[in-house]
């Protein structure tokens, strides 16, 4: 079970970083300075705006940036998640952010957050790994988004049991048990993620 933030304070931490304009601003411009402008078929970039990856060892950043503002309006940072055992190699959204500070940023990013799981993270990763953390925006894209997925022949939905290194298969008749499970509030299920896979 991804785990909810329920602390205001605790999502105001972890987001400081760009909810502050200064911040933002220096986030912009380490954007600039050491990332490269993603092209991608199908991943439409709201007008005015350029999508940036930044390369690390284990993990990249995404950023939204818009030059007349010069601020981050979408911030990603995706993590590689790997078990051989079961043959899991794919990606995880460890942090999602979206820019709220103005009306217009709001709707420039509203549709973001799905055009960047769908047309780009799984069309180039191919499988995608829920986070350990949600906020309740998490929570609800990966609802969305698993519902679009099982209802898609090119898409595979499955339960991934870290601890126990096991993966199971979900269909249209065990999706609702799949997703109660998900999000329960039972701590043995703490280990539990959801995985898409693209065919």
């Amino acid at each position: 079970m991804p785990q909810l933030f329920f602390n205001p304070s605790e999502m105001k931490q972890d987001f400081a970083f760009l909810a502050n304009s200064t911040k933002n601003k220096a986030k912009y411009d380490f954007f600039i300075a050491n990332g490269h402008q993603v092209f991608q078929n199908g991943l439409i970039v709201p007008v005015g705006c350029e999508l940036h990856r930044v390369d690390h060892d284990t993990y990249f950043e995404l950023g939204l940036i818009s030059k007349s503002d010069k601020a981050v309006l979408y911030y990603c940072k995706v993590v590689r998640v790997e078990d051989e055992s079961i043959g899991i190699d794919g990606v995880t959204q460890a942090l999602v952010w979206r820019n709220r500070m103005k009306p217009r940023y709001k709707k420039a990013t509203v549709e973001f957050v799905s055009e960047v799981f769908n047309h780009y993270l799984i069309e180039n990763y191919t499988v995608l790994i829920s986070d350990v953390y949600h906020s309740y925006g998490g929570m609800f894209m990966w609802q969305e988004q698993l519902g679009y997925a099982i209802e898609r022949r090119d898409r595979r939905v499955m339960l991934y049991d870290q601890m126990n290194c096991v993966v199971t298969e979900i269909d249209r008749s065990t999706f609702d048990d799949f997703l109660d499970d998900l999000w329960s509030e039972d701590e043995s299920k703490l280990h539990y993620r959801a995985v898409i896979k693209k065919l």
